[in-house]
């Protein structure tokens, strides 16, 4: 009895799914309500069905061309199980009258997607001004809204989000099939306003202009994309397919194009400005714009320069995406998503001044444990006269110690791979300053030079760290340093090792003042110190203070002075 019940259950949670499937999808009636709202921008009908839209259109198209609305939900026209094989000869699927039918009509209020799409939607028709919208009238706006898995046929003036448009088309994108005679294009027919952050990915079809986004521009179509194939006779273009006093900015095409006259990857015939446009080599004739190769769409370099609001996940997007992830170029003309160059074992390639202030930001926002290597000598100021540095005399640029406070401590590796940082130059009352500020468990510098620099703090101050906690090998100082307390040419204080090291720069403070270190509480070996040591109390040409610490095979030739 008990497995009878779970069957029956069961059976009756399926049927319940079918049917609530089945109700999603438009009956073809039109609403008696909406879901809310009053149509005014401040308070626009909400839409949550098809049978909702229809009423929309109904309503603009009976003359409240001014009225707005947002969907509240994907809406499904039509069962779309092989909508690609939909054409004009497809029987028993509901019509869609576009919204603003002509410009005697226009719909010119706003709709709002808020996000979601329109999918099913079935236009087979000879009349001009066909899409989801037909005509978008001065003032008018679609924004955030998709188009899916649809066929929209026409006359004239044919678009998979709107047939015409005078007003603004944002956010938006079709993934539809689209087919008409003239100014055929997959997000907008023909365009005499704005069309921006916009794409197709499905096929169009015409005679006369043509073109992946818009068949016709007369104005500005900026940050678009098509990857569907676009086909025509003449004038057809991956993006638009003619060109008439307008801007196309910021674009590309990777679909397909073949027509027989005026053929373009970019634009099929252009009478005005095409700038900072690419196509994929293999789209077809050339045109406007600048031809890319697959790998060079795939390595993220189109998306580089294509600029601000586009961005690519390198290794998995073909191409470049509307809102994806930023893309960084390399100084080896590479490109990659983290800020920084990836080098072997999970390093950041560091190899300007600019990028070694990008990982000390990346460090003192939290990324504590990340692993640099220099590539190259790093000049963060001109060092020319680097000597006469002080509290009143700057360069340009103050550096931020990498691991800037107790709270974030440096524990990666800086590797200097034999390389050097001059130029810092840090004037401050605060505690821990250095190349690095805090160098925690586990964080290891090595290899590392830093030269020409002034540097001066508070308390915990060294020409590499003002604390460790880690290790720092094989590294050196030969630039100014100065603090209150806990002052060293390497380390102002060290309490775990320090080895390989040595400081030819000279050391000033107050107490606890050292040519390596200025206190040391764990180990000092192989190192010394040939610079100039100058103090109150505990001072020293190796370590100033040395508590239950260890100083081994270590020398000063240095002065000392305290």
């Amino acid at each position: 009895m008990k497995r009878t019940l779970l069957i029956l259950c069961a059976l009756l949670a399926m049927a319940y799914s079918a049917g609530t499937q089945a109700q999603n999808v438009w009956d073809g009636t039109v609403a008696g309500s909406f879901a809310g709202g009053n149509g005014t921008a401040e308070d626009p009908y909400l839409i949550a069905d098809g049978a909702q839209l229809a009423r929309f259109a109904s309503m603009v198209n009976s003359g409240q061309t001014s009225i707005n609305g947002r969907l509240t939900a994907d809406i499904l026209l039509n069962d779309t199980e092989g909508w690609e094989n939909w054409n004009e000869s497809t029987k028993g699927l509901n019509t869609w009258t576009p919204i603003g039918t002509n410009w005697k009509n226009p719909f010119a209020g706003t709709l709002d997607g808020d996000g979601h799409s329109v999918s099913g939607i079935y236009i087979n028709s000879t009349a001009d001004c066909q899409g989801l919208v037909g005509y978008l009238g001065r003032g008018g706006t679609l924004q955030n809204l998709g188009v899916k898995a649809s066929y929209i046929k026409g006359g004239k003036r044919v678009g998979g989000v709107c047939g015409t448009n005078s007003g603004t088309v944002t956010n938006c994108y079709n993934t539809g099939n689209v087919k008409g005679n003239n100014y055929v294009g997959g997000v907008c027919g023909d365009n005499y306003r704005t069309v921006t952050n916009c794409y197709n990915t499905g096929s169009v079809e015409g005679n006369n202009s043509v073109g992946g986004v818009c068949g016709y521009n007369n104005r500005t179509v900026t940050n678009c994309y098509n990857t569907g194939s676009v086909e025509g006779t003449e004038r057809v273009g991956g993006v638009c397919g003619y060109n008439y006093g307008a801007t196309v900015t910021n674009c590309y095409n990777t679909g397909s194009v073949t027509g027989s006259n005026d053929v373009g990857g970019l634009c099929g015939q252009n009478y005005a400005t095409v700038t900072n446009c690419y196509y994929l080599n293999t789209c077809g004739a050339a045109g406007e714009g600048t031809s890319k190769t697959a790998d060079e769409f795939a390595s993220g370099e189109v998306a580089y320069l294509l600029g601000e609001g586009w961005g690519q996940t390198i290794g998995t997007d073909e191409y470049p995406v509307l809102g994806g992830e930023k893309v960084y170029q390399y100084n080896d003309g590479t490109y990659g998503n983290t800020p920084l160059q990836a080098g072997e074992g999970g390093f950041y390639l560091i190899s300007t001044a600019d990028e070694l202030r990008l990982f000390a930001s990346m460090v003192n926002s939290g990324q504590r444990s990340i692993n640099g290597k220099l590539t190259a000598d790093i000049e963060l100021n001109d060092t020319t006269n680097w000597t006469s540095w002080n509290e009143s005399t700057a360069p340009a640029n103050s550096w931020t110690p990498i691991g800037n406070s107790w709270e974030n401590q440096f524990t990666g590796i800086l590797d200097g791979d034999g390389h050097s940082v001059s130029g810092i130059y840090i004037n401050s009352t605060a505690d821990d300053q250095g190349l690095v500020g805090v160098l925690g468990e586990g964080g290891t510098l090595q290899d590392l030079g830093v030269k020409a620099s002034y540097i001066k703090g508070g308390y915990s101050v060294g020409g590499l760290c003002g604390r460790n906690d880690g290790t720092v090998s094989n590294c050196y100082n030969i630039g100014s340093v100065e603090g209150n307390n806990s002052v060293g040419g390497l380390c102002g204080q060290n309490y775990a090792t320090v080895t390989n090291c040595y400081n030819t720069g000279n050391v000033t403070g107050n107490d606890y003042v050292g040519g390596v270190c200025g206190q040391n509480y764990a180990t000092v070996t192989n190192c010394y110190n040939s610079g100039s040591v100058a103090g109150n109390n505990y001072v020293g040409g190796v370590c100033g203070w040395n508590d239950r610490g260890s100083i081994t095979n270590c020398y000063n030739t240095g002065s000392v002075a305290g």
